[in-house]
């Protein structure tokens, strides 16, 4: 992990000292689904960040994870998280743990793999119930009022063929200790038709339209993905119905393709959740 992000800086060592926490709507447990799927256009060559080997998408989703992780780990020392990653269905790579550390660590060492034709979201399904019944389990959940949720980081434009899973995902999104949000990052060089396929997908997923679940979607710009993942850095419990933020989530307009990483265009400022109290 970038020693720029540490944990365990000074600076984090002495807020944690005086017990500076928010006051928070409950314990979190958060399973990270990160795409690891590398992209891949014929005639385009990503530049490198990092030693990314051009994956870049990857090393942006790492930033948010980051961004979430240390966010609320200051909101309760309770909150805890797990690792996925996609490939051509979910792969559970790590048990809950508080300690970010740990989790960063996993994070960052992640590297992108070749690219996936589908995915088989009934192993996303799969593992969210898993980890609820691992959390209802735990000596940890005593007062009952834990929010399992999953953040989905997706990276592929193609629209790659989805193995639904609804059946389990029906059952599942009737509980209200389970909630899904997702971060669709979509190329310049794909179909924006096919992208608009793929956020249509994840908007259905909130079966009942409650605004509960988070959907976001952009090109490959880091500060507008990067003001998406601040967004899902909130208690789970005490944000806003992402339908009260906009009109319908139904007719969001897909992010333009001709947007770009380097865009000087002023951007439409983003509504946020409700400060933690």
């Amino acid at each position: 992990m970038p020693d720029g992000i540490s944990p365990k800086n000074e600076a984090w060592e002495q807020d944690s000292s005086k017990n500076s926490r928010l006051s928070h709507g409950g314990k979190e447990s958060i399973v990270f689904f990160i795409d690891i799927h590398k992209e891949e256009f014929p005639g385009v060559v990503w530049p490198t960040l990092n030693g990314s080997n051009g994956n870049l998408t990857l090393e942006l989703f790492k930033q948010c994870v980051s961004l979430i992780v240390l966010t609320q780990a200051r909101i309760s020392r309770n909150n805890e998280f797990c690792l996925c990653v996609l490939l051509d269905g979910a792969i559970l790579c790590s048990e809950f743990t508080s300690d970010i550390s740990q989790l960063l660590d996993q994070v960052y060492a992640l590297e992108g793999q070749e690219p996936f034709s589908e995915l088989d979201m009934a192993s996303v399904f799969n593992i969210l119930q898993e980890r609820k019944q691992t959390v209802a389990v735990s000596p940890k959940n005593s007062t009952g009022d834990n929010l399992v949720r999953g953040i989905l980081f997706y990276a592929r434009s193609h629209a790659p063929k989805f193995v639904e899973g609804e059946e389990a995902w029906r059952e599942l999104s009737r509980d209200p200790d389970v909630v899904l949000d997702a971060i669709f990052v979509h190329s310049t060089h794909g179909s924006k038709e096919k992208a608009q396929e793929i956020f249509d997908f994840f908007i259905d997923l909130d079966i009942d339209n409650s605004g509960l679940p988070y959907t976001f979607e952009s090109v490959l710009n880091p500060k507008k993905v990067l003001r998406c993942a601040a967004q899902l850095a909130a208690n789970g419990r005490q944000r806003p119905k992402q339908g009260l933020l906009v009109n319908d989530l139904t007719k969001i307009e897909l992010t333009g393709l001709t947007d770009s990483m380097d865009t000087t265009e002023e951007e439409e400022d983003i509504p946020v959740g409700i400060p933690v109290q």
